[in-house]
């Protein structure tokens, strides 16, 4: 037996047969495994993909009910262009009608001019039709951006290179990192009021939008009507000559343009730069904003001039056209306190109680000495993160330094609303400007560190 068993042993290898199987089930298995991962990584792929694809869909809506916004401002504006037609013609009927009682040549010839009249007419009323509003075209709330800044721009005397330099400071600021808290989140409008004529504003359009920065941009062109009937003198600074009041309906255009793109708006000009880290302060302010005053508010002073006002998006073409109908009346960095502030009945009416905000620091920085509004060169005003404080801001919109509570906040009005923190951390403060003394009314001045050093 013992010698059958060797025999049959050196027939049959065993052992060699069990190591070729296990051999073969290693390597099965290992093809196995690595087939495996090779298509759980392919799918991940395409799963990726898929992913970005559906993002940058999601996002191509978004912008495109944008656009549809925009279209529906400039149909509104076209329809109050209209209107305004209408009511000059209505003025030249009357002019007809009182010239017609003159002689028959007379009345001849203005009975032409009133078929022509007649003829307008009817023509504007039909364009009326056309260009109707489709009103329930809207962005849906949770598609819109946090802000809007609108620009409006001019050419400006000897080429000055203003706004280059201003949207070159609010694109270093824009993130490209799609899990930013900024990532789409603001909208940028800039407004050429002299279509043809501008030059830089075509440079800066042509750049931004071949860069990675054009989503967040919309470039518009409006004619601005040059000339009205207001018989204000002209050369003084506090009434609106025929230059100021050009302004303010420029001004009105980039706001109606800008109207439901965001939930708030800031008037910005094409020669005031951000400040550094100014996106994070406006998104500060607009928090504790709301958290000061939850029923809304009428607006939030964080800069000087016609620049640095943000209002609630849902007020914009109210305000635009309150400017429009008090463009004779008073400049319009002047209205716009005038309305945050509830200074005439008019506004109280519509703000039925909401109040105006002012930060305590500037976050624009102004790098213009020749104003659009007026001749003489601009100098003296805040730098970054100084504070805005009375005669640079009116009184009824600024932080006051004079008053204690002020001096441990930065937002203005000072008093703490109902559940209110004892203690709220300052956005941006190394030092106070003014520190409040116990024991007397003597205030210690301090430095603020600039915000250019580290």
């Amino acid at each position: 037996t013992k010698n059958f068993s060797l025999r049959a042993s050196s027939r049959f290898p065993w052992v060699t047969v069990v190591v070729f199987a296990i051999a073969i089930a290693l390597v099965f298995e290992s093809l196995t495994v690595f087939f495996f991962y090779t298509y759980i990584d392919k799918e991940s792929k395409q799963l990726g993909e898929q992913r970005i694809q559906l993002e940058a869909s999601e996002q191509k809506n978004i912008l495109l009910k944008q656009e549809i916004v925009l279209m529906n401002s400039s149909i509104l504006a076209l329809t109050r262009g209209l209107g305004t037609a209408d009511q000059a013609m209505d003025k030249a009927d009357k002019h007809l009608i009182q010239s017609a009682l003159g002689s028959e040549s007379q009345r001849s010839i203005f009975a032409g001019l009133q078929a022509q009249l007649d003829k307008l007419n009817q023509e504007n009323q039909k364009l009326k039709l056309t260009k109707s509003v489709d009103s329930s075209v809207h962005i849906p709330a949770e598609n819109k951006r946090w802000l809007t800044i609108g620009i409006p721009t001019v050419p400006r005397k000897n080429n000055l290179d203003y706004l280059a330099q201003t949207v070159n400071a609010i694109t270093a600021q824009l993130p490209t990192r799609v899990d930013d808290p900024f990532y789409l989140k603001v909208y940028v409008v800039v407004l050429n009021n002299q279509p043809g004529a501008h030059p830089l504003f075509e440079s800066v359009r042509a750049s931004v939008e071949a860069g990675p920065f054009r989503a967040y941009f919309k470039f518009a062109e409006a004619h601005v009507q040059d000339r009205d009937d207001s018989t204000n003198p002209e050369g003084n600074a506090n009434v609106p000559g025929s230059k100021v009041r050009r302004q303010t309906r420029a001004v009105v255009a980039m706001m109606r343009a800008s109207a439901g793109l965001a939930g708030h708006f800031l008037f910005m000009e094409d020669d005031f730069l951000l400040c550094p880290h100014a996106l994070r302060a406006l998104a500060y302010v607009t928090a504790k904003a709301h958290a000061h005053q939850p029923a809304g508010f009428s607006g939030v002073r964080v800069s000087y001039g016609l620049c640095g006002i943000i209002l609630p998006d849902e007020d914009v073409t109210t305000v635009a056209n309150y400017l429009e109908q008090h463009q004779a009346r008073r400049p319009p960095d002047h209205l716009l306190p005038e309305w945050i502030a509830g200074e005439t009945q008019q506004a109280r009416d519509y703000l039925k109680g909401r109040r105006n905000l002012g930060y305590r620091f500037n976050v624009l920085r102004h790098i213009g000495t020749t104003s659009t509004l007026r001749e003489a060169h601009q100098v003296g005003f805040p730098g970054c993160y100084e504070e805005l404080v009375s005669p640079v801001l009116f009184e009824a919109e600024a932080w006051n330094p004079h008053q204690p509570a002020c001096l441990s906040t930065d937002l203005w009005p000072c008093d703490r609303p109902t559940g209110w923190p004892a203690a709220w951390p300052l956005f941006q403060v190394a030092t106070k400007g003014a520190q409040f003394l116990a024991g007397g009314a003597q205030h210690l001045h301090m430095d603020l560190v600039s915000p250019h050093e580290t």
